[in-house]
C-alpha cells in the first residue's frame, strides 16, 4: 500500500468518527523544539504525527450577552455567568471543552487501532485537560503539532488559529511509525492580526496572565506569541476567580505563589469541584471566546 493511500484511509476514518480537520506532520518539523516534547521521545521510530481537530460551535461564544425575554430577566454569557439563578456551567465548559475532549479521545483511539491493524504502531496522546501536576509542560503540545501538520498558526493568545475555525477548536494527536504523506504547513495570510483586534485576548483576561513575548520554531519557521504567567492562568482555569465560569471567587494576589494557589483550591466551591470530577472541564477560556479570528471568513 502506498503512503498516499494509507494517509487517505486514515483521514477517512478520522472524519468518519467526527473530525472536522486532519493534518499529518512529519517528525522532522519538531526538531527545533524541546526534546522532551519531540514525537521520538515517545516512539523511537516515529515518522509522523496525525493531528485531529474538532471545531467548537461559534454560537457558543455568541451566547455571551444573550438576554432571555420570556418574563425572566436573565443574562448569561459563554461561561455560565448569570445575574439571576445560575443553573449550569454554560455551553462552553461542557460542550466546547469537556464533551469535545471525550469525542477527541474516542476518535484518536479509533484511528490508532486502524493504524495498528495496518501493521504499524500508533500512540494516541490524550486531549489536554487539567494536568496531574501544575506548572509543568504538558505531555505533548497538540497546538504545536497542529501547526506542524499544516492546520494553522499560533495566535498571540497562544492558541491555534485556523482559517476555518479561528481559535474555536480542540485537538488531539496520534504519534505513529507509519510512513504517511505529510501536509504542507500553512502559508496563507496571517491568522492573528493584533492591530486589527486590539489585543482582545490580553484586554479580556480576567487575571492579566499574558506577559512578555516568547517564540518557538516549527518546521523551520519562527512563531512569536505572548508569554504566560502560569500561576495566574491556573487561578482562572481552576475556577477560582469571578468571570471564569465558576461559582467560586477568591481574590488573586498581585504575585501569587504555589502556596497561594494550593490554599485557594481548598476553598473552591464544592459544585465547582464536582465539575472537575465528573465533567473533565477547565474553566475560563475567555482568550478563546473574545478572539475575532473565527470571523475571518467574513470580517
Amino acid at each position: 500500500m502506498s503512503k498516499e493511500t494509507l494517509t487517505r484511509e486514515i483521514k477517512e476514518i478520522a472524519y468518519t468518527v467526527g473530525a472536522d480537520l486532519v493534518g499529518i506532520a512529519p517528525v522532522n518539523r519538531f526538531d527545533e523544539g524541546p526534546k522532551e516534547l519531540h514525537p521520538k521521545a515517545y516512539m523511537n521510530d516515529a515518522q509522523c504525527v496525525i493531528v485531529i481537530l474538532m471545531g467548537i460551535p461559534y454560537a457558543i461564544g455568541e451566547v455571551w450577552g444573550y438576554r432571555v425575554e420570556e418574563g425572566v430577566e436573565r443574562y448569561m454569557d459563554a461561561w455560565g455567568q448569570e445575574t439571576i439563578n445560575p443553573k449550569t456551567a454554560g455551553p462552553y465548559l461542557w460542550l466546547g471543552y469537556g464533551l469535545l475532549n471525550y469525542e477527541l479521545n474516542f476518535a484518536a483511539a479509533r484511528v490508532a487501532r486502524f493504524v495498528e491493524r495496518r501493521g504499524y504502531k500508533a500512540l494516541p496522546i490524550p486531549a489536554t485537560g487539567m494536568p496531574h501536576r501544575f506548572f509543568q509542560m504538558g505531555d505533548f503540545s497538540h497546538r504545536h503539532a497542529a501547526v506542524a501538520a499544516g492546520l494553522g498558526e499560533l495566535g498571540w493568545n497562544r492558541l491555534l488559529i485556523t482559517p476555518q475555525f479561528g481559535a474555536y477548536q480542540r485537538l488531539i494527536s496520534v504519534i505513529t511509525n507509519a510512513p504517511l504523506a505529510g501536509d504542507p504547513m500553512y502559508e496563507g495570510p496571517p491568522l492573528c492580526d493584533r492591530e486589527k483586534c486590539g489585543d482582545k485576548c490580553m484586554e479580556n483576561c480576567p487575571v492579566n496572565a499574558f506577559v512578555g513575548e516568547v517564540s518557538c520554531r516549527i518546521g523551520g519557521r519562527e512563531f512569536r506569541y505572548s508569554g504566560l504567567d502560569q500561576l495566574k492562568c491556573r487561578w482562572a482555569v481552576a475556577g477560582l476567580y469571578r468571570g471564569t465560569g465558576s461559582i467560586t471567587h477568591i481574590d488573586i494576589p498581585e504575585n501569587p505563589t504555589r502556596k497561594d494557589l494550593a490554599e485557594a483550591l481548598k476553598k473552591r466551591d464544592i459544585r465547582d469541584n464536582q465539575m472537575f470530577i465528573f465533567g473533565n472541564v477547565n474553566f475560563c477560556g475567555r482568550c478563546l471566546h473574545v478572539c475575532p479570528s473565527a470571523k475571518y471568513r467574513g470580517w
